[in-house]
């Protein structure tokens, strides 16, 4: 825990060190239509980071339900296996191990 608080503050403050070395550098922005002038340059590269993460959300929320639909596959037994431990579970019932086991099979007249 100390060391994510630690991790926190040290970005927080290279964060601040970045802002107030990059205050008076500005650019013009184009969006097409018109012209943003004066926007200083770590406002840009905020909000192209904060974009970026918005427009991977989609992608990270699909991985997300993906693995979570398959995981919840594998868990769920299947029907031949239910069907077989109902089986497994019917021939222990009955106490004989011979029991399923035809004598016509034997070749004995």
């Amino acid at each position: 825990m100390p060391g994510r608080l630690i991790g926190i503050a040290i970005g927080i403050g290279l964060l601040v060190a970045f802002i107030s070395l990059n205050l008076h550098n500005v650019c013009d922005i184009s969006l097409g239509f018109f012209t943003l002038s004066g926007i200083p340059v770590f406002l840009t590269i905020l909000t192209s980071f904060a974009l970026g993460l918005i427009a991977a959300l989609p992608t990270v929320f699909s991985a997300w339900l993906y693995a979570h639909r398959l995981s919840k596959q594998q868990n769920k037994p299947s029907e031949f296996s239910y069907k077989t431990e109902q089986v497994a579970k019917q021939r222990k019932r009955t106490g004989s191990k011979d029991s399923h086991i035809d004598e016509k099979d034997f070749g004995i007249d």
